[in-house]
Order: C-alpha cells, then sequence, then structure tokens
C-alpha cells in the first residue's frame, strides 16, 4: 500500500511538468507527498523567488507545505560549458554560476544536509550523491517518481547520481522494495508537440528525434522505457480542460511565474501524464556475486546505463557493463537462504556495436537453460524458467557474443512475476479514460491567446527589470546601443 512518496527533480517547476496530476492525485488520496529539489533554481533567478514560487506551486497541486519540501541546495546548471558542473568534480568543490561552492537553503528552508547535519555539502559528485541517498533513506518512500535522462545536464546528474543512491540503498536495505517510476520533463512535456486544441484531448505523444524540441538522442525504446509498456495516469477533469483560468495543472505553472512556463501549457498539458517502471524487488540485491573476470557489481547496481559527458547533445554511455575478459566469461549468484526463481530480466548494452548472442543459466539443482540474444539498445530480455525451488546459486555465462561494446546491465532474478499487480496499485490513483464533455474549445483559443499576450508583456518588463538589477541602466542602454550599431 502506497503512504508515502517521494517526488525527485532537479528544478523549481519540473514538479508540475513531470507529474503535476498524479501529485495532486496521490494528496487527495491521502498519500503523504514530499518534494524533493536537488537544485535551488539559481543559474538565472534567485533561490528565493524559485522557492518562493516552488512553494505556491506544490500548495496549489496538493497544498503541500514547506516542511514536506526537500532542498539539497546544489547549484542550477545550463547547457553550455561557462563553467565547470558538479558531476565532473568528484572530491574537489566547484563554483556554481550562482557563486556558490556548497549547499544552501532560501525562502526559510534549509538545505538537507545542513538540516540532517548542520553543516553544508561542498559542490562535488560524491557529497551529491550521498545526499540524495540519506535524503531518501531518512523517508524510504513506498513510491518515488524521478526525472530521467532530459537533455539539460541537471536531469541528467540528478538520474544518474538517483540510480546510483539507490542501487547502493538496494544491496545495503534487503528487505526494502519501493515502487520506481521514472519519466521525462523535457520530451514528454516542456518541448513535446503542442496539441492542445485537437479534440478530443491527446494523451502523450511520442517524442521523435529532429521533431521534437531539445530532443537530440532517442532514450524512448531503450533500456526499459518500450513506449508500449509506459504507465498513464489520467487526470481529473479539470486538469484536462482548455479553460487556463480553471485548468488545474495551469494553476500550478502559473505559480512559476519567473520561468513562464505556463506559455506552454499547450505541450506541458495532456490527458495523461507517463511513467515507466522500474522494479526493486529483485532478489539479485540479496546475492553474493562471483565472477571469472570483469566488474561483478555492474550486474546488481540499478544502473541500466552511464555516461562521463552529461553535457553532449549525443552523449555516450560507459562504465556500466559487466565484460567479462576471460574465456570462461561466468557469474554465479549465491544466497544465504534459499531462494524460488522463476523468471529472470537481463539487460544489455545500449550501444548497437554488438551484443550477447547466446547465453546459458546453470543451477544448482542440475537445471541448464539457454536463449539469446539479448535484444537491442538495452531493451530487458525477459526470461521465464519452469517453478525452481531452494536454490542455493545459479550460474550466468556468456556463451556466443557478436561485433563489439557487448556486456550486461543488470541482471535481475525474480521469485515472481509481480509487474502486474505493481502496476495496478499505481494506477488506481488515475482517473478512468474518460473524455470531457464538449467544450467550446475556439473559444478557450481566443481567450488563452489574449491570456498569454498579457502574459509576454509582464514576461518583457520582468526581463527588463532583472537586467536592470543585474548591469544597472547604463548597462541596459549599452546593450540596447550596441543591437542597432
Amino acid at each position: 500500500m502506497i503512504k508515502r512518496c517521494l517526488v525527485i527533480v532537479p528544478h523549481q517547476d519540473d514538479e508540475t511538468m513531470l507529474a503535476g496530476n498524479f501529485i495532486n492525485m496521490l494528496c487527495k488520496a491521502g498519500v503523504e507527498v514530499f518534494i524533493l529539489y536537488s537544485t535551488n533554481g539559481d543559474w538565472k533567478y534567485p533561490a528565493e523567488l524559485r522557492i518562493r514560487e516552488a512553494i505556491n506551486a506544490n500548495k496549489a497541486l496538493g497544498n503541500i507545505n514547506e516542511d514536506h519540501i526537500i532542498l539539497l541546495g546544489y547549484g542550477d546548471t545550463y547547457n553550455n560549458e561557462a563553467h565547470t558542473h558538479y558531476y565532473y568534480a568528484e572530491n574537489t568543490a566547484v563554483k556554481s554560476a550562482a557563486g556558490h561552492t556548497e549547499t544552501y537553503g532560501a525562502y526559510g528552508i534549509p538545505d538537507y544536509r545542513y538540516k540532517k547535519s548542520g553543516h553544508h555539502s561542498p559542490y562535488t559528485r560524491r557529497a551529491y550523491i550521498a545526499d540524495l541517498k540519506d535524503a531518501i533513506k531518512d523517508l524510504l518512500p513506498d513510491l518515488m517518481i524521478c526525472i530521467d535522462f532530459d537533455e539539460h545536464p541537471d536531469h541528467r546528474m540528478l538520474t544518474l547520481g538517483f540510480e546510483n543512491a539507490l542501487g547502493e540503498l538496494l544491496n545495503e536495505l534487503k528487505s526494502y522494495h519501493p515502487i520506481v517510476l521514472k519519466g521525462f520533463a523535457y520530451c514528454n512535456a516542456y518541448t513535446a508537440i503542442d496539441d492542445f486544441y485537437e479534440s478530443p484531448l491527446n494523451e502523450t505523444k511520442r517524442p521523435v528525434v529532429g521533431k521534437t524540441g531539445k530532443y537530440t538522442f532517442d532514450m524512448i525504446d531503450t533500456c526499459s522505457y518500450e513506449w508500449e509498456n509506459r504507465i498513464h495516469i489520467y487526470g481529473s477533469p479539470h486538469s484536462r480542460t482548455r479553460n487556463l483560468l480553471k485548468n488545474s495543472k495551469a494553476q500550478a505553472l502559473r505559480k512559476h511565474k519567473s520561468q513562464y512556463v505556463i506559455l506552454r501549457a499547450g505541450r506541458i498539458i495532456n490527458s495523461d501524464e507517463v511513467f515507466w517502471l522500474r522494479r526493486t524487488d529483485s532478489i539479485s540485491y540479496q546475492a553474493t556475486i562471483t565472477v571469472s573476470s570483469g566488474e561483478a557489481n555492474h550486474l546488481k547496481d540499478f544502473k541500466l546505463y552511464n555516461c562521463n559527458e552529461i553535457d553532449s547533445l549525443h552523449p555516450s554511455f560507459t562504465d556500466y557493463l559487466w565484460q567479462p575478459y576471460d574465456e570462461k566469461k561466468e557469474a554465479i549468484f549465491s544466497w544465504d537462504n534459499p531462494q524460488i526463481i522463476t523468471m529472470c530480466d537481463i539487460y544489455g548494452n545500449v550501444e548497437g556495436t554488438g551484443r550477447i548472442s547466446k547465453i546459458r543459466f546453470r543451477f544448482d539443482n542440475g537445471f541448464v537453460f539457454e536463449t539469446g540474444p539479448l535484444q537491442d539498445k538495452g531493451i530487458p530480455l525477459h526470461i521465464t524458467f519452469p517453478i525452481q525451488t531452494e536454490v542455493r546459486w545459479c550460474s550466468v555465462q556468456i556463451v556466443e557474443t557478436e561485433g563489439t561494446g557487448w556486456g550486461i546491465a543488470e541482471c535481475e532474478f525474480y521469485t515472481r512475476d509481480d509487474s502486474n499487480s505493481i502496476i495496478s496499485e499505481i494506477e488506481q490513483f488515475s482517473e478512468k479514460k474518460e473524455l470531457l464533455q464538449s467544450e467550446r474549445i475556439s473559444l478557450y483559443k481566443v481567450i488563452n491567446s489574449c491570456f498569454f499576450k498579457l502574459i509576454n508583456i509582464k514576461k518583457l518588463g520582468g526581463r527588463v527589470y532583472w537586467l536592470i538589477k543585474r548591469k544597472g541602466i547604463k548597462g541596459v542602454v549599452n546593450k540596447i546601443r550596441g543591437k542597432f550599431r
């Protein structure tokens, strides 16, 4: 039963874009919802402003109070190389665009590490992952909703850090099996297709490289993100109306005034929000793994991919595969207590340069099972065994391979296939997929257009205000003169 949920996002507004309707439905059902922001959103605007806006937005979503908002307090970055991202700083702190080198709180909310330990964390990757891990461990939520590998480096940092932190926790806390949902705030919301005035209101459409804005690398139908296996969460009728003055999700978007995300309501608001399930109940986390060669920890670290260059528009993935280099190519999973095994999911390499074409399982009772090939793009190969009982160990051996760069990202053994029951538990918070009564779409299109024009005037005024505040009137005049020279 889901009693506590933790939504994990990098910036103040990502919570609404990623899961605004879902948060609203969870709160209505009495679930205790916490929102964790990894950054203070301080790249362009001060943290005080961004946090105040987030507080107002979360109250609009589900009356979420300040004591349920967690600030890791790291610096907001941008998609350029103007400064070094702390993702690349393992131990030595770097300075953020806002001029900070350690975590800090804002608007009366202390940063997580200071609240917990009485000191701030340096801007390093090691501290970031440790803070994230401890925050999850403090709450032990039943459900976690986390941003995924969007185009923005802060999004990429968070999803990679989250999987690192949770992988460590799953190997430490053997009885902790939260429901984990991953989703995309850019390609499925912020830069998605603007189809708001089509009738009926559409479900989220699959992003397409070259057509969907800022979608330069296709993560859909990679790893666990098979489009046909996405989970739909349908919001209430109030979240689906074209009247943006009454639309519940639009109300939360409007609270993030400095970001003007309401202007993208036509892209962000759909009849549903979509997520992908990552199971955490694999008994592989309880196993000791011995390998003939290669890195054994990659087989149960929860990471389906890893990236050493989060700023690249076309990232390459590395350091996430078990790649044995000897002739035997074997990994042995052993358990202290006898296990029941009925299935296994094996994730291969994301890159298409090679793959494992045959793999052999050998159980301690003498049962041998061969299968293959592993699927392309790291999509899991679902393997069902005749029920194996009293299992103390199982050998996984790579028998045949093709090309280069092949390997295993995760090898997840399961006692039973609970995916459908987990999904049913999630979908209980979803409204039925019902069409709204016919709306006067053309009228709302005109009203919303006038509404947007007023916001754009305010946006222009806001930009001038912040420009004057940063550079002074003389600096603004010089900038205008430079435009016309």
